[in-house]
C-alpha cells in the first residue's frame, strides 16, 4: 500500500518500501530517491507546517496543535478531546472518566465536583448586577430549579434569587452594605449593630411566630407582644391569651424566702410588688412615710362611710352568682382613689375582620383584614383602697362608745 502521510508508516524499517507511491527499495535510481525525499518532505510540511493541525517549535520547544504561533509549551486551538482519565500535576486538575467525576486540588473526587482545601472566587465589573453563581437543576421533566448569587455594581447589596418550575428566578434573600438581612419581600430584618442582634421588620407590618402551621405569637407595629391571639383588646403592650390552659402566668423562684415576682414602675419609680415568701403571696403598694406630706389624722370617716351604698347583684355574664359590692360610679365621689375609670365610657377596639389565608408553606397569601368598633370603656374599683375608711370608721364609732359607757 502506497503511504501517503506520516502516520502510514510503520516502525519498522524494512516495512517501509514507497513514498507516495515512488519505490524506495534498496537499489533504486537516485532519481527516484530525490523524487522520494521531495515527496516525504511535502508531506512533512503537511503535518507540520506553518497553518496545519499540528506545528512544532524548534526554536522555542513549542507544540501548537490548530496554531502555528504556539505562545506556550502546548498551544492549542480549537475543540480538544480527551478519552479516558486526565491528570494536571497528581491532583491539581483530575477528571475520573469511569465516574464522570473532577477533582480539584484532589485525585479521588466524591462527587461531580470535588474542590479541596480551595476557594471558590468569582470576579466581575460594571455597573449593573451581575451574577457571580448560578445553580441550576431540574428533575428530568420541563421543571427547573435556580439559585443565583447575585452581586450589584453599586457594591451595597449580595442578592440571594431562586427560581423553580421554569420561572425566572425571583430575590428571595439580601444581604445589605450595613450587615442587615433582608429577607423574602424585602420585609424582614436580620441584623448586627454594636454587638446587639436584630430581627424584625422595615415597615408597618408585625413580626408572627407559628408552629404547626398556625400563629402562636407576633409582636405588632405599635410594639405589642400578643401570644395566643392576634389583636389587642385595650392598646395594651402585653396579651396572653391562655386558650384553655390551667394557669395563663406561672412565677417561680426557687426560694421560700421573701422573693419578688412582679415589680409595677412608673415615672416616679416603683409603686407597687408582689411577693411570696415560704407559704403565703404579698400585694404591695408603695407606702412609705418618706413618700406622703400633709399626714392627717384629724378627719370624719363616719360621715363618708354612711354615702358608700353596699348592694348584692350578679354579673351579667354570670347570672347564677349573687355577691355583695359597690356600684363603681357611686364609689367614686366618696372614695375616688378607689375606682379607675369613667362612668358610660367607651373606647376604640381593633378587631378581626376576617382571618388572614395561607398557603401550603405557611406563607401569607391573603392578609388578615382589621377594623375598629367602639365598645364599653368599664369601670373598676380596687375595695382595698376602702379599708382606710372602714378602719377610720371603727376607731370614731370605738370612741364613741367608750365615752357612752363612762358617761
Amino acid at each position: 500500500m502506497a503511504k501517503d502521510k506520516l502516520t502510514d508508516y510503520d516502525s519498522t524499517a524494512s516495512n517501509n518500501t514507497d513514498v507516495g507511491g515512488i519505490s524506495v527499495a534498496e537499489g533504486m535510481l537516485p532519481s527516484g530517491v530525490n523524487n522520494a525525499m521531495r515527496e516525504l518532505m511535502s508531506h512533512q510540511a503537511d503535518a507540520f507546517g506553518a497553518g496545519t493541525p499540528l506545528y512544532v517549535d524548534q526554536t522555542n520547544n513549542r507544540l501548537g496543535v490548530g496554531n502555528a504561533a504556539p505562545t506556550v509549551p502546548l498551544d492549542v486551538t480549537g475543540a480538544a478531546a480527551i478519552s479516558g482519565d486526565l491528570t494536571v500535576d497528581t491532583d491539581t486538575l483530575y477528571v475520573d472518566s469511569t465516574n464522570n467525576r473532577v477533582g480539584v486540588g484532589t485525585a479521588s473526587p466524591s462527587s461531580g465536583l470535588t474542590i479541596a482545601s480551595q476557594d471558590i472566587r468569582t470576579t466581575f465589573s460594571g455597573a449593573d448586577d451581575v451574577n457571580s453563581l448560578i445553580l441550576e437543576g431540574s428533575n428530568g421533566s420541563s421543571e427547573k430549579y435556580t439559585f443565583e448569587l447575585q452581586a450589584d455594581g453599586a457594591n451595597t447589596a449580595t442578592k440571594f434569587l431562586i427560581g423553580s418550575a421554569g420561572g425566572a428566578a425571583t430575590e428571595r434573600l439580601r444581604i445589605d452594605s450595613s450587615g442587615d438581612i433582608l429577607a423574602k419581600t424585602i420585609d424582614a430584618r436580620i441584623g448586627s449593630d454594636v454587638g446587639s442582634v436584630e430581627y424584625g421588620t422595615s415597615t408597618a407590618n408585625s413580626v408572627r411566630f407559628y408552629t404547626s402551621n398556625a400563629e402562636r405569637m407576633r409582636i405588632n407595629s405599635s410594639g405589642s407582644l400578643i401570644i395566643n391571639s392576634t389583636s389587642t383588646d385595650y392598646s395594651e403592650k402585653l396579651k396572653v391569651e391562655a386558650a384553655g390552659a390551667a394557669y395563663t402566668f406561672h412565677s417561680v423562684q426557687n426560694s421560700t424566702n421573701s422573693q419578688g415576682h412582679i415589680v409595677f414602675s412608673n415615672a416616679n419609680g416603683a409603686v407597687g410588688t408582689i411577693f411570696t415568701n415560704g407559704t403565703s403571696t404579698s400585694y404591695n403598694t408603695s407606702s412609705d412615710y418618706r413618700l406622703k406630706e400633709n399626714v392627717v389624722a384629724d378627719w370624719d370617716a363616719t360621715t363618708r362611710l354612711k354615702q358608700l351604698n353596699p348592694v348584692r347583684f350578679n354579673f351579667i355574664a354570670d347570672a347564677a352568682t349573687t355577691v355583695d359590692g359597690f356600684l363603681a360610679h357611686e364609689v367614686q365621689d366618696i372614695v375616688p382613689e378607689a375606682i379607675s375609670g369613667t362612668k358610660d365610657a367607651m373606647r376604640d377596639e381593633q378587631y378581626e375582620v376576617t382571618s388572614a389565608v395561607f398557603d401550603d408553606d405557611g406563607n401569607v397569601v391573603t392578609p388578615a383584614v382589621m377594623g375598629t368598633r367602639s365598645v364599653p370603656d368599664y369601670q373598676g374599683i380596687d375595695q382595698s383602697k376602702l379599708v382606710p375608711l372602714l378602719v377610720k370608721t371603727i376607731q370614731e364609732l370605738e370612741a364613741r362608745i367608750a365615752a357612752l359607757e363612762t358617761a
